[in-house]
């Protein structure tokens, strides 16, 4: 559970359970879980889109949902695009 959470505090913004100190070790394990931390954020964006979308243009509803990831991934994939782009 330690590995999943410092798995989650590491991918988000979104704060789930302090309690463990950093080893390496746990870390390394933790990365195993980056795609089910994904995965939940991937079923954020789904709900999100299935509540919006009857009431929401798609353009705007595709911003809220770009700005959203954004949001909950603190920009991480945007700081890796970026560097990716700059070199």
């Amino acid at each position: 559970m330690t590995a999943f959470l410092m798995a989650w505090n590491f991918l988000t913004i979104i704060p789930l359970g302090n309690n463990f100190t950093f080893e390496m070790d746990k870390f390394s394990r933790s990365m195993m879980f980056y795609p089910l931390v994904g995965a939940i954020l991937g079923a954020i964006l789904t709900l999100t889109y299935l509540l919006l979308h009857p009431f929401i243009p798609s353009t705007h509803l595709h911003v809220i949902l770009f700005t959203l990831l954004v949001v909950m991934s603190g920009a991480i994939h945007l700081d890796g695009f970026s560097d990716s782009v700059d070199g």
